[in-house]
């Protein structure tokens, strides 16, 4: 088979669900990747001698209508529960992150903590509609379109000034500034 509808570069998880669903399309798809191994950062690696991990520990947050759509769990996928994320600190004083908890934190990382939780959380809850959908092209004047940007910007301007203002701003930000913003402690 040398002929091919659509070619994709990249066996991450990205580009193995948009072959797949090419491919329930009745695309033929090629899909190519340099790596040994498929899954992108889903795949697990080990990073010391005996120790192995996914890069992508939030499996559990992944789209349950990719999953239900790719009829995932017929193929073994399991979310499970969310693991912690944890902060390694040489001197032993580690850092684990589940959900809205914090642990081994000080007094003030956490209260910070349950702060930069909440405001995460508001605005998640306002981008989800459009996790899923492709943005539209800037200028384009189809009718489709102009609804998309226009139920975005009315979910940003229902925040209120101040929060719409803070989270285009956290948009923008690298992610190590925002976390100096927020938190005293280095892990």
């Amino acid at each position: 088979m040398t002929d091919f509808d659509t070619i994709i570069i990249g066996a991450g998880h990205n580009g193995l669900i948009c072959a797949s669903y090419l491919a329930k399309s009745g695309k033929k798809v090629l899909i190519l990747e340099a790596a040994d191994v498929i899954g992108g950062l889903a795949s697990t690696r080990e990073f010391h001698p005996g120790f192995q991990a996914s890069v992508a520990h939030s499996v559990s947050q992944f789209s349950s209508k990719i999953a239900r759509d790719l009829n995932l769990e017929k193929h073994g996928y399991n979310p499970g529960e969310a693991i912690p994320t944890i902060g390694l600190d040489m001197g032993g004083n580690h850092i684990s992150v589940k959900g809205g908890a914090i642990n081994g934190a000080s007094e003030d990382d956490a209260k910070s903590y349950a702060d930069y939780h909440k405001m995460m959380q508001l605005y998640a809850k306002v981008l989800k509609p459009f996790s899923l959908k492709t943005i539209p092209t800037i200028g384009s004047k189809k009718l489709g379109d102009l609804w998309t940007f226009a139920l975005m910007g009315l979910k940003l301007r229902l925040l209120g000034k101040k929060d719409m203002r803070e989270l285009l701003r956290v948009i923008a930000l690298p992610a190590r500034d925002l976390m100096d913003e927020n938190f005293d402690s280095e892990p």
